[in-house]
């Protein structure tokens, strides 16, 4: 609530035309009714003129519609932190959507172990990948913790632990080091893949499933196979920006291309950017920004913040969002319904087209006001009534935009299930 009461009080570009209009108009009016005076010497007329083109409905076009477009999005669990936001999300030409936890469920489960070698067991590799990630907040490494945990298996607490960000976990176990994440974590800390590890790695990724590496000291002695499946609505959710005129919409993630390419194809998206870490994430909004593009980003983690503060609009998946990408985004959908996308997109667009209404109602009865009273044909208590109940006309047809229900296709709830985990052992 105190979101929305700030969001009220942030202005859209949009309504800088009112006080543009204000600004030339009120003068303008001075001076055609002292011509008018001059002219007749009727102060009637002048008078008359003056009343009219007092121009509070032009002041109230935007705010009005911009404080009932807020509030009709609160109430569906769309937080617009304010006017400048609600405007730009309608005039977004490129949306950026991150994978895990946007356009899949953020609810990934463990479905397979490769065991390198004979020193350690499934049940070993799963409990010291645990014990790596215990601390972490990424949704890959909570599904090992969870299901480490359903498999009532031991997890050892480790001593120490550093975020790699965009990469995975670093920890000391009684004096060994565990590394926990992607190939490039254990490159950076001289480790690399063997041929069987590479190939059982592609053999993963091929079923769209994401592969955290597991070394203990400088041995790589095991593979985690984790799978999240694609969230409901999201192929609608896709094809509805692109009947709203999105020009551009990318997949960026920093999963493998093998993974990410599966859930793209799941979506129909063609654009796929992979293995990207954070400077990447912001090297690609810069671009699209360059190009000409207006950006939005959709993201959850706190690897996503940086985008979403770059991107023109930042759109975060509220409920399972970091703290950090919470405060940056511009639009939080606490619901978590990817659906609120498209349609905060359409609410954005049909709020101009309300402003619009309103800007063209409020002028024409100002300037028609203007031209009655100076030829006479309309009295002081004539033109007071015209001009409060233009005002009360603006204030109705903003407030429309409180009932307004955007378009959300129907998607039966998915309840997401664990596949077997198999056990792959590699001699």
């Amino acid at each position: 609530m105190t979101r929305v009461e700030e969001a009220q009080t942030d202005r859209a570009p949009i309504q800088a035309v009112a006080a543009r209009f204000t600004q030339r108009f009120v003068p303008v009016s001075f001076a055609l009714a002292a011509l008018t005076y001059a002219v007749t010497r009727d102060a009637r007329r002048a008078m008359t003129m003056l009343l009219i083109a007092c121009p509070c409905a032009a002041g109230l076009a935007t705010p009005t519609a911009i404080s009932a477009a807020i509030g009709n999005g609160a109430r569906r669990g769309t937080l617009i932190k304010g006017g400048t936001h609600l405007e730009g999300v309608g005039r977004v030409t490129a949306v950026v959507f991150d994978k895990t936890g946007t356009l899949t469920f953020g609810k990934p489960l463990v479905t397979g172990v490769v065991t390198l070698g004979e020193r350690f067991g499934a049940d070993e590799v799963l409990s010291l990948a645990a014990s790596g990630e215990l601390h972490a907040r990424h949704p890959l490494a909570q599904a090992i913790v969870a299901h480490t945990e359903e498999q009532h298996l031991h997890v050892p607490l480790h001593q120490a632990c550093e975020v790699v960000l965009g990469m995975g976990m670093r920890a000391e176990l009684d004096g060994t080091r565990l590394l926990v994440g992607s190939p490039a974590l254990l490159r950076r800390h001289g480790i690399e893949l063997t041929d069987a590890a590479q190939n059982w790695t592609e053999r993963l990724r091929s079923g769209g499933e994401t592969v955290i590496c597991l070394a203990h000291d400088a041995d790589l002695i095991g593979l985690l196979g984790v799978s999240d499946a694609v969230r409901a609505g999201a192929d609608t959710v896709i094809r509805q920006l692109r009947e709203l005129g999105v020009q551009r919409l990318i997949l960026l993630t920093g999963d493998a291309p093998e993974t990410a390419q599966v859930v793209a194809d799941a979506l129909g998206i063609t654009e796929v950017h992979a293995h990207a870490l954070p400077e990447a994430k912001l090297q690609l909004i810069r671009d699209l920004q360059a190009e000409g593009h207006i950006v939005a980003m959709v993201g959850d983690g706190t690897n996503d913040a940086p985008a979403l503060a770059l991107a023109d609009v930042g759109i975060t998946m509220g409920e399972h969002s970091s703290h950090v990408t919470l405060e940056t985004a511009d639009i939080a959908l606490a619901g978590n319904d990817l659906r609120q996308v498209p349609a905060v997109v359409e609410l954005s667009r049909h709020t101009l087209r309300v402003v619009r209404q309103n800007y063209g109602l409020a002028i024409g009865v100002n300037l028609l006001g203007l031209v009655a009273g100076a030829g006479g044909s309309m009295n002081p208590v004539l033109a007071a009534l015209l001009h409060n109940t233009s005002g009360i006309a603006v204030v109705g047809n903003s407030a429309r935009l409180v009932d307004h229900t955007p378009h959300l296709p129907h998607v039966s709830d998915e309840v997401l299930h664990a596949a077997p985990l198999q056990e792959r052992r590699v001699r």
